[in-house]
């Protein structure tokens, strides 16, 4: 999965940062930094880390037995272990070809094999590879707990940057990551059996490779969605202050994702605006935690 702005929680311990490096499993980190987003990097960086980053352990296996293309069943990688592996995580498989693709965890059978969401494009053999690409940063406790850390809630734009540089296959990369420190951290509610009482049948119509957690992952990306039509009214998602609203956006956008018709289209976009750019929705507007009202503004900004 690309990389989201992180919603870190203030003063919860035991945090830490990650990333998922697109190039392939890590070797070594060279670099991790973290600036306020608005800060130059030979700035004074800030006090945030506890210790060092890490590179993954696991999954750190390989393949067991033939899997993928021109198998039975296309989505079952056979591994020679499972540890680490989670559902709904993307890991990196490749073969002795050096052909390799991103899996997205769909399903476990412990210590045998892990069934991938989509069919496999490759084929793989024994001792092909199956790793964890992540690097993950901890964070200092004491530095969670400063009120002068917390984000402000007005602008939707990030308030920290994270500078990550490591190693993979010999080659230097350097990344950019954002995230926040914030009270409560932007989320929804929403279940797939919430969609299909308001669109019955939702559930029956999904994509046949999102059934398996009867359309879960289409409803976070629904939400995902939603971030940046919040972001064009100057809205960040971690300032409403009214789940129930946040929940029936998803649940519209959920539909609309499924059914792709211009009726389900058009009822997100018009409760989009009664309830966000009409400003009938609380939202924090500083950092304290606090609602208060919101302002109306243009549906639509360039």
């Amino acid at each position: 999965m690309s990389h989201q702005t992180i919603d870190i929680l203030f003063n919860v311990p035991g945090q830490s940062l990650w990333f998922d490096a697109p190039e392939g499993r890590p070797s070594a980190i060279l670099a991790s930094i973290v600036y306020e987003a608005t800060a130059a990097d030979d700035s004074q960086a800030e006090d945030a880390k506890s210790g060092s980053p890490a590179i993954e352990a696991t999954p750190n296996t390989t393949f067991d037995a033939a899997s993928g293309d021109g198998q039975a069943e296309p989505r079952q990688l056979n591994l020679t272990a499972t540890t680490g592996a989670a559902i709904g995580r993307v890991y990196l498989a490749t073969n002795a070809l050096g052909e390799s693709e991103r899996v997205e965890v769909a399903a476990i059978s412990s210590g045998a094999y892990v069934i991938a969401r989509e069919p496999l494009q490759n084929a793989y053999a024994a001792a092909d590879a199956f790793v964890t690409t992540r690097i993950t940063q901890p964070l200092s406790s004491e530095w969670l707990a400063d009120t002068g850390n917390l984000s402000g809630e007005i602008d939707p734009n990030p308030r920290y940057r994270w500078r990550l540089v490591y190693v993979v296959a010999s080659t230097t990369h350097v990344h950019d990551l954002y995230f926040d420190v914030v009270r409560y951290a932007a989320r929804h509610d929403v279940t797939p059996l919430d969609v299909d009482r308001r669109a019955p049948g939702w559930i029956d119509r999904l994509p046949t490779h999102y059934r398996d957690d009867q359309g879960r992952a289409l409803i976070d990306e629904a939400y995902r969605a939603i971030k940046f039509d919040l972001y064009n009214l100057s809205t960040p998602d971690q300032s409403i202050r009214n789940r129930e609203a946040v929940n029936e956006l998803v649940l519209l956008r959920s539909i609309d994702m499924v059914h792709q018709d211009d009726r389900s289209a058009r009822m997100y976009q018009d409760r989009l605006a009664q309830l966000i750019a009409w400003a009938k929705v609380s939202v924090s507007t500083d950092s304290t935690g606090a609602s208060s009202p919101a302002d109306a503004r243009p549906l639509w900004r360039r």
